[in-house]
């Protein structure tokens, strides 16, 4: 089946309007899944200032690894460079009282905008650098190949994608796993398998990273991110947890979403789908070791998030020399990823019309809070302050599924709702 043959098959509407006698307007778009190093290392903290009048290309930040003290003025390098689509802003401060860098790639860095966010952390263990070199790639690739690239210019022109270097500079610096208290960041979050949905705010114990992280996730709406680690080459996602002692597969409620997304991952990088230890190249976080208070667990109860945990390299801290071959084979991987979360499945915003608007107009709707569910999935996502959502699932799926002839024509209902009014029903067709 075709993209264009994935058609809403109906749209009813079943909520009654206000007093004012104002209507609902909902209106979904379906897509299908989108087809498919620095020539030296920073030698100190003013060489950016030549650089951002340079030529200057992702092979150039793919050379060496640039130590924390460079990290910050490279970074406003960048931002002189390719400020028409980059925005610089720290997410808080270590427990050293090192800035949380993160750079925000969009034709309109800054905006609050009915666009899609995704993410890509890096470097919350501190002996797994490689994705510190890989962001900083990935964000000089785009800003050179945005006009020309297709993939690059939907992802600066139709999302806002945010990359952090580093979440944890303080054990970069001691080339250990743990941050500087000796804690493993990636254990650090409130979990929800054993806190359930009400226990998941910050309690005051979490390190001063952990802590930026969440109040970071509660002020914006992910779609999608993905953290980069280093130790395998797999992309791992939910659950990480154990919901059942005598199971290692930890399923959670999106588990055919989790797996498909994970595969859109690991099926676009060069080799990682040809893997010998993890089918198709990817994994269930339990069933390979489960963990407690791990960020994708958090962040997909909490934040609503669809996020997975990305082994980039078989080897922590790869030599610097093994850079270029790390981008080149993860970089395909790393635009699809969010191309997918992002406009795969079912898009689209929730307004309410004024009853004067005229038919066409857009100026006068209202946003509403929607809470979007879909049928057999017990895990539900919020629209926007905005309105607009992004549910990647079920009709990514039935495409994909189509391709290869191997899923049968069904119907997939959708339901949203709002307030406590009554549902509006959206049903599918694949």
């Amino acid at each position: 089946m075709t993209r264009q043959q994935i058609v809403l098959a109906m749209l009813m509407i079943a909520v009654t309007g206000s007093a004012s006698g104002s209507i609902a307007s909902i209106k979904p778009d379906l897509q299908g899944s989108p087809a498919s190093h620095y020539t030296r290392g920073l030698q100190n903290t003013k060489d950016y200032r030549q650089l951002a009048g340079s030529n200057f290309t992702h092979q150039s930040v793919l050379t060496s690894y640039l130590s924390n003290d460079e990290l910050e003025p490279y970074m406003r390098g960048y931002v002189d460079r390719c400020g028409h689509m980059a925005r610089m802003f720290s997410l808080g401060k270590s427990k050293e009282n090192r800035e949380l860098w993160a750079l925000e790639l969009s034709n309109n860095p800054g905006a609050t905008e009915a666009k899609p966010n995704t993410r890509y952390v890096g470097n919350m263990h501190g002996d797994e650098p490689a994705s510190r070199q890989l962001l900083l790639g990935l964000a000089e690739w785009l800003c050179q190949y945005h006009t020309t690239d297709s993939r690059a210019a939907e992802i600066v022109n139709g999302m806002h994608l945010y990359l952090v270097p580093t979440v944890n500079p303080d054990g970069f610096d001691l080339r250990q796993r743990h941050n500087v208290e000796d804690v493993d960041l990636n254990r650090d979050f409130p979990d929800p398998l054993l806190l359930g949905t009400t226990g998941l705010q910050p309690t005051g114990i979490e390190q001063p990273e952990t802590l930026a992280l969440m109040q970071w996730m509660s002020e914006t709406h992910f779609v999608a991110s993905a953290s980069l680690h280093e130790g395998a080459v797999v992309a791992n996602y939910p659950w990480d947890g154990m919901t059942d002692p005598n199971n290692t597969y930890s399923a959670s409620p999106d588990d055919a979403t989790f797996r498909h997304l994970a595969s859109v991952y690991a099926n676009a990088h060069t080799h990682m789908h040809d893997s010998i230890e993890f089918a198709g190249g990817i994994t269930n976080g339990a069933q390979w070791y489960p963990i407690s208070g791990g960020m994708q667990d958090w962040a997909y109860v909490s934040g609503q998030c669809m996020e997975l945990t990305v082994e980039v390299s078989q080897d922590k801290w790869p030599a610097a020399d093994l850079l270029p071959g790390l981008f080149a084979t993860n970089l395909p991987a790393l635009l699809a990823f969010p191309l997918a979360a992002a406009f795969s499945g079912l898009r689209g915003d929730v307004h309410q019309l004024l009853p004067t608007a005229p038919e066409n107009a857009t100026d006068n709707d209202i946003p509403l809070p929607a809470i979007i569910m879909v049928e057999g999935i017990d895990h539900v996502i919020h629209a926007s302050a905005l309105g607009n959502y992004y549910r990647y699932g079920p009709c990514a799926f039935c495409y994909e599924h189509h391709r290869s002839a191997d899923c049968m024509p069904q119907q997939l209902s959708f339901l949203i709702f709002w307030h406590l009014e009554k549902p509006c029903y959206v049903e599918l067709a694949c």
